[in-house]
């Protein structure tokens, strides 16, 4: 556009106008700003999410048996998910303690 005109890379177009040459070097520079930012924006949520699936992995569990007492074995979720050369799902239940015994004994009886 305008700068090339400017420096001498190539002439003035015919019909062609410097507002209009510069209108489109505005454009097109607003565009490639928008466009970057909108990458950088992803790349710090992909960070985000991946910093924050790191600190849920690192978090050490307690194992409960069946019957709602403890193992004794505590374990970090992304143990939990290793073995066997297949990853496996982690279901965390929250609840109070007596709901808890009665959900596990439940499950327990019906595996």
């Amino acid at each position: 556009g305008m700068l090339a005109v400017a420096v001498g890379a190539r002439e003035q177009a015919a019909g062609s106008s410097p507002l209009v040459d510069l209108g489109i070097d505005l454009t097109a520079v607003g565009t490639t700003g928008f466009l970057w930012k909108r990458e950088l924006d992803a790349r710090d949520s992909r960070l985000r999410r991946i910093a924050f699936g790191a600190r849920l992995a690192a978090l050490r569990v307690t194992q409960l048996g069946a019957g709602g007492g403890a193992f004794g074995q505590t374990a970090t979720l992304a143990d939990l998910r290793r073995g066997r050369g297949q990853a496996r799902r982690v279901v965390l239940v929250a609840a109070p303690s007596d709901a808890l015994k009665q959900s596990l004994a439940a499950a327990a009886a019906s595996a």
